[in-house]
């Protein structure tokens, strides 16, 4: 292949990259907006179903706040803002009369947990939507980890940025030098091989 048909071939694969990239934004935004509004009028019909229907099981008396913050966000489908983990921490029968202001308490905790990675906030269009649990927390120290991508595990890890966001961040554009030198280290390799 000449240097032109790469160039062709890689200006079409970006720019099919590009299509999808925008489609999976539209879908990410609107999957937000679908999990708010089902949040919105679950609560307003069953106060179980917000929770997508699943009873949170009765919490053992000695477990802590942050056990118990965990427990709720780990089995909910949906983010929940501070006031939801609360009335799920009640109708787990979590005794929370040992606290003054129990939804300081859950912001504090809250507030560590994301600090931690355990918890990320979920965001739509800008706009705070609530707290999700990650569902495979980084282990301790893995945040110095270099990947092939050249971000560290913990830069990959950080709050997720909207999708319009990450669509700009995937899509800086390339010098033309940039592009061939690329295109002549992909030939250095083929040429190896």
């Amino acid at each position: 292949m000449t240097v032109n048909q790469y160039v062709d071939a890689l200006n079409k694969a970006r720019q099919e990259l590009d299509d999808l990239l925008i489609q999976r934004a539209e879908m990410d935004g609107r999957i937000s907006q679908l999990e708010v509004t089902i949040n919105g009028l679950a609560a307003l019909c069953d106060p179980t179903d917000y929770y997508q229907g699943t009873p949170h099981p009765p919490l053992d008396a000695s477990a802590g706040i942050t056990d118990a913050i965990r427990m709720v966000l780990n089995q909910s489908h949906t983010a929940m803002t501070a006031p939801q983990i609360r009335d799920a921490l009640l109708d787990m029968g979590y005794d929370t009369s040992r606290y003054a202001s129990i939804l300081t308490v859950i912001h504090n905790t809250i507030k560590r947990m994301n600090d931690q990675g355990e918890i990320f906030i979920v965001q739509n269009s800008g706009r705070f939507v609530g707290w999700r649990y990650r569902t495979a927390p980084p282990p301790p120290g893995d945040n110095d980890l270099p990947n092939p991508f050249g971000r560290t595990l913990g830069e990959m890890l950080k709050e997720p940025q909207t999708p319009l966001e990450r669509f700009k961040q995937a899509h800086k554009a390339k010098t033309a030098g940039e592009q061939l030198r690329d295109l002549n280290a992909i030939r250095e390799r083929h040429k190896q091989k």
